[in-house]
């Protein structure tokens, strides 16, 4: 893990943010409250540097969230209430939004619609790829459950001229 210092010096953390404790003491809050993930949290600079991520690598959640601009961070909960419940919200959402295909077309704007929604900071359906793994661990299964036999040929053929 790097010190406050570092990555001051790797301009992932702004110089204003050096007066005082609070990147540190946020970082030993997220540990706190996820004592069995501690030792393998990384600090991940997201959203193109606008926040820092408590992570362990091959898991696809966040444990706390350091905004770079406020110098301010949160330790993030272990669940959501189950009161707001995504598939109801995510309804509502695409009713309320009129999105009601993800098919032909319409698909790559409304899943870009979506993305903002869920994060204004992501600016493109790549950005929201990059930042989450799960989602493209989840387009590669899609792909193999498929099976689709234009695909399994493309694959074949693309390997065989690279042999």
């Amino acid at each position: 893990m790097k010190t406050l210092q570092e990555l001051i010096a790797l301009r992932k953390i702004p110089e204003a943010c050096a007066s005082d404790d609070a990147f540190e003491t946020w970082q030993d809050a997220v540990k706190k409250k996820y004592p069995n993930v501690a030792s393998k949290l990384k600090f991940k600079n997201k959203d193109q540097g606008k926040h820092i991520s408590a992570e362990v690598d091959g898991e696809d959640r966040s444990y706390g969230v350091w905004d770079v601009k406020a110098c301010k961070g949160e330790v993030l909960s272990e669940s959501v209430d189950d009161s707001d419940d995504i598939h109801d919200l995510l309804d509502k959402w695409m009713d309320a939004n009129r999105v009601h295909s993800f098919e032909g077309y319409s698909a790559v704007p409304n899943l870009e619609k979506l993305v903002r929604a869920l994060n204004p900071d992501y600016t493109s359906l790549e950005e929201f790829l990059a930042d989450n793994s799960g989602a493209c661990e989840a387009m590669i299964n899609w792909i193999q459950e498929s099976n689709m036999k234009e695909w399994v040929e493309a694959l074949k053929s693309q390997l065989d001229n690279e042999e």
